[in-house]
């Protein structure tokens, strides 16, 4: 069977909780260099199921680094970048009069291989930008289309940026709470189906036919199915979305790529989400989803291991590595 393929954004989770995080560790480095100590003493990196790809924070992009070199990982487990610029350094071009961003150029310097794409935290920040700047935007369906647009846009300059270094990425697509709308399936699953195809057309449908494509894997994210007590998804509804992204993928591209879910993913759902059989993976931000919520390896690892126990993967790689 092949190999399933995992994925984790650590968000801000470095921060401690006396600034509003949740990092129990006493500073971001320490965190960093735990994460991966404990990941690879599990087994992740090793593993011959599955393999992850954790997200980290810019600011402990170097420390995770180290650390998976000093404990001569496997490969496995890997680090990438929570984001890329839509643009980047080119000799004779822009030297880097980029401040606060995170071009392609530097996290590959960095000796990161791996970058997130088109995050929904992504998104909703570009287009609050627009909506700040033409609050019209909100009241108009048609201002908001052309803002969704644009918003896609940039998500394809900058994952044009990252394949054209070299970096493998995960790009996500997914329909908002307003976008899907609360009518019933026959009514929202049509606007779900737009949403899709326009951000992967835009966002990646250049694309079609390039060697490039071997870099990329696809997540679909119900943006409103994201975080600690929202609602559970539709195991119908993931099969619908996640179906129809790996087709768009075929129909688009010219090939099927990979599909991972990322909204919710738990112990107690993975099972019935593995048996959705475009899935091929996951995408998670926590492992626990109560308070205190928060990520660890460990129980990530049991997310996992219940996933592939969902895809019917044999009893000897049902056990923990």
């Amino acid at each position: 069977m092949d190999k399933l393929r995992f994925f984790v954004d650590l968000k801000r989770f470095e921060v401690a909780g006396r600034y509003g995080g949740i990092c129990t560790a006493p500073d971001p480095v320490t965190w960093a260099k735990e994460l991966v100590k404990r990941s690879v003493e599990l087994g992740m990196d090793r593993a011959e199921a599955f393999s992850v790809v954790y997200f980290f924070p810019e600011s402990c992009l170097v420390p995770a680094l180290e650390q998976l070199r000093a404990m001569e990982a496997g490969p496995g487990l890997q680090v990438g970048s929570q984001g890329i610029y839509r643009r980047d350094t080119a000799p004779g071009g822009d030297y880097g009069a980029m401040t606060g961003t995170r071009p392609a150029s530097a996290m590959v310097s960095l000796g990161c291989l791996h970058s997130l794409v088109a995050h929904s935290d992504e998104r909703r920040d570009k287009l609050q930008l627009m909506i700040d700047y033409d609050p019209q935007i909100l009241r108009d369906e048609h201002a908001m289309e052309r803002a969704q647009l644009a918003v896609d846009r940039a998500c394809a300059e900058e994952a044009q940026h990252a394949l054209d270094r070299g970096m493998r990425i995960l790009y996500c697509v997914g329909e908002t709470a307003e976008q899907k709308g609360s009518a019933r399936p026959e009514e929202y699953l049509p606007r779900v189906r737009r949403v899709l195809e326009q951000q992967m057309t835009v966002g990646l449908g250049r694309l079609r036919g390039s060697a490039q494509l071997d870099q990329v894997c696809l997540a679909y994210e119900p943006v409103w199915a994201i975080g600690p007590g929202r609602p559970t998804p539709d195991a119908d509804d993931v099969r619908f979305a996640a179906g129809y992204v790996k087709e768009l993928s075929r129909c688009l591209l010219g090939r099927e790529l990979s599909v991972v879910y990322g909204g919710g993913l738990k112990t107690a759902n993975a099972a019935a989400l593995a048996a959705v059989e475009s899935l091929d993976g996951g995408f998670n931000g926590l492992s626990r989803f109560v308070p205190p919520i928060h990520f660890d390896p460990d129980e990530y690892l049991e997310i996992i291991l219940a996933f592939l126990r969902g895809k019917g993967y044999p009893a000897g790689k049902e056990k923990r590595p």
